[in-house]
């Protein structure tokens, strides 16, 4: 089961968007009365271990896939998938894990920040009250930081976010904004958006771990992504595929 954990744990690490999680064995069952032994291969459809995928945004969505499968009893779920009682569990042989990118997911939900984000000086969380030390849970995130970029003191977020939040949404079941809202934020509020995404790298030359921010530049041309190595020499200028704006490239 360790081994298990530590594979869910490598597949969190490897994903860059909130995904669900998945798993299935492999395992060999054997008749006694026949002396025949037969395969039963890992299936999504119906041989999956949960009835319903875990959703995984962060760490401790890991740790309830963690404490469901310290608590499932893999032998008799295998026996529950036996033709019947004269077959018997001989050995597993594989597990399967199902992963489902999920692309648009809603951006805005309660979360435990790691700490390179919360210690870096550079990022205001947002992820607590600065007023009494709570978690948000409002799913106003966007919004606060709308409120910080236009001035505001992070003491005094609360109605300036809730003047925005109505700018965009005057309905009473708002279940936070999607990255692919962004371009309509960014028209409605006369901004350009850019979304970054920190990533915690162990170097195991040095033994310490390092941060980076991973920004990865295509060219698109037809239906076909090419890797820019030089954004510098690439272009003069540059246009924004969903607003048609224009501006020219300059050295910094």
């Amino acid at each position: 089961m360790d081994q298990l954990v530590d594979d869910i744990e490598r597949i969190f690490h490897d994903q860059t968007t909130v995904f669900k999680l998945n798993l299935s064995f492999g395992f060999i069952l054997f008749n006694n009365e026949t002396v025949q032994m037969q395969y039963h291969h890992s299936s999504v459809n119906n041989a999956r271990v949960f009835d319903t995928a875990f959703q995984i945004r962060n760490l401790e969505d890991l740790q309830q896939v963690r404490e469901a499968l310290e608590n499932i009893d893999i032998h008799e779920w295998a026996r529950q998938q036996r033709p019947n009682s004269k077959w018997v569990v001989m050995d597993f042989t594989n597990a399967t894990f199902y992963v489902t990118k999920l692309r648009d997911y809603p951006i805005g939900c309660s979360v435990r920040l790691p700490e390179y984000a919360v210690e870096n000086p550079t990022i205001v969380s947002l992820d607590c009250d600065d007023n009494n030390g709570l978690p948000y849970e409002d799913k106003l995130c966007f919004f606060r930081c709308l409120a910080l970029h236009k001035g505001c003191h992070p003491h005094n977020l609360e109605r300036v976010t809730q003047h925005f939040y109505e700018q965009y949404d005057d309905s009473d079941d708002f279940d936070s904004e999607t990255l692919e809202e962004l371009p309509e934020l960014e028209k409605l509020f006369e901004l350009n958006i850019y979304v970054y995404r920190l990533v915690e790298v162990y170097d195991e030359d040095k033994d310490k771990t390092e941060i980076v921010a991973q920004l990865l530049q295509l060219d698109l041309y037809g239906s076909h992504f090419s890797y820019i190595k030089n954004l510098k020499m690439y272009s003069k200028s540059y246009c924004c595929l969903n607003l048609t704006r224009c501006g020219r490239q300059r050295e910094l």
